[in-house]
């Protein structure tokens, strides 16, 4: 399931395979229980971690750049974007920023599934290392 029809694996690592785009899902089960797994996945902007957050910032000639900060000085932020780009943004280039109250990661991801696959995937995340 994580890996084909649920495609969990197209944003997250888990047990070193997948994307590393979101969170990486290697032993998530030993910090959440499946109630919350299967919580987070249904209702993903509920509850997002700090640097998971996005940010888009808009450049002084209207560029529009979106992704997690990887980094933050006085003079500079990084960006990684949904391609795994890494982007350089000095902040004297930078018109306004604003920070996404809205998950990365889509709803409605149990919709292609069957109940019983929904159970098999959260069972998965539950035990996987």
């Amino acid at each position: 399931m994580f890996h084909g029809i649920a495609q969990c694996a197209q944003c997250h690592v888990c047990e070193r395979r997948g994307r590393a785009y979101g969170p990486d899902l290697s032993g998530v089960g030993r910090k959440y229980g499946p109630a919350q797994l299967l919580d987070q996945i249904l209702f993903p902007s509920k509850l997002i971690a700090p640097e998971y957050k996005t940010i888009t910032v808009t450049l002084r000639d209207d560029t529009e750049l979106r992704g997690f900060v990887l980094r933050r000085s006085a003079a500079e932020l990084v960006l990684r974007d949904e391609t795994l780009a890494e982007r350089s943004v000095k902040l004297t280039d930078a018109k306004d920023s604003r920070e996404s109250t809205v998950s990365a990661m889509p709803e409605g991801l149990f919709a292609p599934l069957t109940a019983q696959e929904a159970a098999d995937l959260i069972a998965y995340l539950a035990s996987a290392k």
